[in-house]
């Protein structure tokens, strides 16, 4: 049991390193879409995952700096999925609408009681789900997360389509 205890804290600490070689410089370097290809497709290679990519719409820019939250929320919600749901599959999706841009991350995990995670002290568990929700705010979006037990999670992040991208 420690020896796959051992294991298990091993290929999670590999996953979060593999998230952050991904940088800024990739967002501004590929874009969003193809930066969320990379990260998953690294992901992907642990063997732990299988993750897939859908993309809704015809891609168009958000801005260097809303992609780049949007990246950041992206790793936060895929390292909180690999880390605590028991996941085999996740799942990231894009719909590039004219006037808005929603970007959903889901896995088949043990999901959670979303309203217990909500009345826990800042201190514990639970400061990820309301960082995503600020920083979707912060964009002028909205950020919805859905769980409950046995039926995994969907952390669902729509924001405008600005007028000057």
């Amino acid at each position: 049991m420690k020896q796959i205890s051992g294991l298990l804290a091993s290929a999670i600490q590999d996953i979060r390193s593999l998230s952050k070689t991904l940088d800024s410089d990739t967002v501004q370097r590929f874009g969003l879409r193809e930066s969320l290809h990379l990260e998953l497709d690294r992901i992907d290679k642990t063997g732990r995952f299988q993750t897939i990519l859908n993309v809704n719409g015809t891609p168009y820019s958000l801005g260097e700096q809303t992609e780049t939250v949007l990246f950041r929320m992206t790793q936060e919600a895929l390292n909180n999925a690999i880390k605590h749901s028991s996941s085999h599959v996740l799942t990231v999706s894009l719909d590039y609408q004219p006037t808005s841009f929603t970007l959903t991350v889901t896995d088949n995990g043990k999901g959670f009681v979303a309203e217990e995670v909500y009345e826990r002290d800042l201190n514990h568990n639970g400061s990820g789900l309301r960082n995503l929700e600020r920083r979707a705010k912060l964009l002028g979006g909205t950020c919805v997360i859905t769980s409950k037990p046995n039926d995994g999670t969907r952390i669902e992040i729509s924001v405008p389509r600005s007028s000057n991208t």
